[in-house]
C-alpha cells in the first residue's frame, strides 16, 4: 500500500460541515490554506483557496491486492474454480448445493459476494432483491512530469498518483445504469473536474480507461450475516464504492459468524442484517 496523504478540497463535507469547522472534529488531520497546499504540491490549482491534509490516507492497487489475496487463500489450502457460472444455490438440510456450469458442488456453508449480482441470489433464495447498481467509470493518464504527490480530491473526482507515473482520475457515479464500457461524456467530465485541480494535466497522454457496477443499497450500508430461514448461506455484498477499504473488516466479520461464533461482533450483525429491509417495508 502507498501511503502519501491525502487532501480533500471541499468548501463543505459530504454532511454538509464546512471543512474548517470538520477538522476540528478529528486530531489526525488539519486544515491548510493555499499557501500551505502550494508548498505540498506546486502543481496545484490557484483557484483551490484551501483543503484538509489527512497524513494516514493511502491507496492501493486493486488489481495486485487481489492477487495477494488469492495467494494468501492458496497458501491456507483454499481451491478456486476460475470462468466458473454459479446458476444456483439450494439449501439441503444440513449442507448447500451449488449449481455450476461445471457440475454441482457441496459445501457445509456458502457465502455469496457477488457484488450487485447477488441480487439474483437473493430472489433464488425467497429475499428480495435490494441491491442498486451504481456505474462508476475511471481513467488513467500519463503527464509529461511528476505532477503531485499526495492523493486529491475535488468536487466528486479524485487523482491518485502512482509509483509508475501513472495518475488515476475517477470516479463517475450513474445509479441504475448497466451499460457496458466508458462514455466519451463520462471521460470529459472527469478530465475537466481533473484540469480544474491541476491544470498541467492537460498534456498528459490518455492510457486507458475502464469501469463497474458498484453494489449499492437503499441505505448505502452493505449487508454481512445469514439468511433469516438458512443457517448454512451467508451473505458479503453491497459494500458501494468501499468494497477494498471495507474488505479486511468484512472478511473478519464472516470468520466471526461462520467460525468462531462468540458474539463478538453482535452489534454489527444487526447493523448489517438483510432483515432490516423486511422489517422497512413492513413498516
Amino acid at each position: 500500500m502507498s501511503k502519501r496523504g491525502c487532501i480533500v478540497y471541499r468548501y463543505r463535507s459530504k454532511k454538509g460541515i464546512p471543512l474548517k469547522d470538520w477538522v476540528q472534529e478529528y486530531s489526525e488531520i488539519a486544515w491548510h490554506d493555499y499557501k500551505e497546499i502550494n508548498r505540498r504540491e506546486p502543481c496545484i490549482s490557484e483557484s483551490i483557496h484551501g483543503g484538509v491534509f489527512m497524513p494516514n490516507d493511502g491507496h492501493v492497487s486493486p488489481v495486485n491486492l487481489l492477487f495477494a489475496f488469492r495467494r494468501g487463500a492458496y497458501q491456507l489450502g483454499a481451491v478456486t474454480f476460475d470462468e466458473t457460472t454459479v446458476m444456483d444455490v439450494k439449501p439441503v438440510e444440513d449442507y448447500v448445493e451449488i449449481h455450476t456450469d461445471k457440475g454441482i458442488f457441496q459445501t457445509k456453508q456458502v457465502v455469496i459476494a457477488s457484488g450487485v449480482w447477488s441480487g439474483f441470489f437473493f430472489e433464488k433464495l425467497g429475499l428480495s432483491n435490494v441491491m442498486h447498481p451504481v456505474k462508476g467509470e475511471c481513467l488513467s493518464v500519463m503527464p509529461k512530469r511528476k505532477l503531485c504527490t499526495n492523493t486529491l480530491f475535488y468536487e466528486d473526482c479524485y487523482i491518485v498518483p502512482k509509483r509508475d507515473g501513472r495518475m488515476i482520475i475517477g470516479a463517475s457515479s450513474k445509479a441504475g445504469d448497466w451499460t457496458d464500457g466508458c462514455s466519451t461524456h463520462s471521460v470529459q467530465q472527469l478530465l475537466s473536474k481533473a484540469y480544474n485541480l491541476i491544470p498541467e494535466l492537460t498534456s498528459a497522454t490518455l492510457i486507458n480507461s475502464w469501469y463497474g457496477i458498484r453494489p449499492d443499497t437503499k441505505d448505502h450500508k452493505p449487508i454481512i450475516g445469514k439468511h433469516p430461514d438458512h443457517d448454512h448461506v451467508y451473505f458479503a455484498t453491497g459494500h458501494y464504492r468501499n468494497g477494498i477499504l471495507l474488505a479486511p473488516m468484512t472478511g473478519r466479520l464472516m470468520k466471526e459468524m461462520i467460525v468462531n461464533k462468540t458474539g463478538e461482533f453482535d452489534q454489527f450483525k444487526k447493523e448489517f442484517s438483510i432483515e432490516r429491509f423486511k422489517k422497512e417495508a413492513i413498516t
